[in-house]
């Protein structure tokens, strides 16, 4: 009986150390939870307050350049394009600064939905030709590409990215092209243009999930890559940058995607 009691007791001393480590990590996990859960309202909070003078600024910019378009002297015209230009970039650098201290504090939070890739590549290079960028886009996507499962505003705004940095660095009325196509479960999406090609460094490099960009050298892709090669692997996705024979760079992502084609299929009477 005496090594039963024994036996009891330790076990049940074992059992209570078990339950107060399970507590405490519950408890940590918890406090865990509500910090994350606290960073992400902030940053949603300083996104929406930020977003909406920067959108105010970009919409009064359109509509005094469509009301004075024919009137404005030239040098106006000038001015209010550069007013567009630069809200447009201001506005996708707080997206960027945002979307990198998520993935900085490794909280990015997929908020996946069906999505047309038509549309959301569309909407993207509509706004570039409406800040009257000189260069020519050429859109290579089929019809019949499906709906994809992902978070719209995070490939909207990778792709924001890789727009710009195609416009950046090509060379006035030079063409830019935007292929996306699915391949069993994998949608792709290419980005060419004629400019410089990029940097061998940053070609061999990309690929490493280990390597992380240096954004704060001059010249290079910086900020922009470094937010595009998250988004993408956030999505368990792959990125590849090469230098075109013909001159100008690539840049193609690829990540898995479930898809449906519900919004093609007639309505039956």
């Amino acid at each position: 009986m005496f090594l039963m009691y024994f036996v009891i007791a330790l076990l049940n001393a074992v059992l209570t150390i078990q339950i107060r480590r399970m507590e405490k990590q519950a408890q940590k996990k918890e406090e865990q939870d509500n910090f994350i859960k606290t960073y992400n309202i902030l940053l949603d909070t300083l996104a929406k307050e930020l977003n909406k003078p920067i959108t105010e600024i970009i919409h009064s910019a359109f509509e005094i350049r469509r009301e004075t378009e024919h009137s404005a002297k030239w040098e106006s015209t000038l001015q209010l394009n550069e007013i567009v230009k630069s809200s447009l970039d201001l506005n996708r650098m707080v997206a960027n600064i945002i979307t990198m201290s998520r993935l900085e504090s490794g909280i990015l939070d997929l908020r996946s939905e069906w999505c047309d890739i038509n549309e959301i590549v569309h909407d993207v290079i509509k706004m570039y030709r409406e800040s009257k960028v000189r260069q020519r886009f050429e859109i290579q996507i089929p019809d019949s590409l499906p709906s994809c499962f992902l978070d719209k505003t995070l490939i909207e705004q990778a792709l924001q990215n890789l727009i710009h940095n195609a416009v950046k660095y090509s060379p006035s009325d030079s063409v830019i092209s935007v292929d996306a196509t699915l391949i069993i479960d994998q949608l792709i999406v290419t980005i060419e243009n004629e400019g410089r090609g990029f940097p061998q460094e940053q070609i061999n490099n990309v690929s490493d999930q280990s390597y992380r960009i240096d954004v704060n050298r001059p010249g290079g892709l910086g900020l922009g890559i470094f937010v595009i090669k998250g988004i993408i692997e956030a999505h368990s996705g792959s990125i590849i940058l090469k230098n075109r024979k013909e001159g100008g760079a690539l840049f193609s992502f690829s990540i898995p995607v479930k898809t449906s084609y519900i919004r093609n299929q007639a309505i039956p009477d």
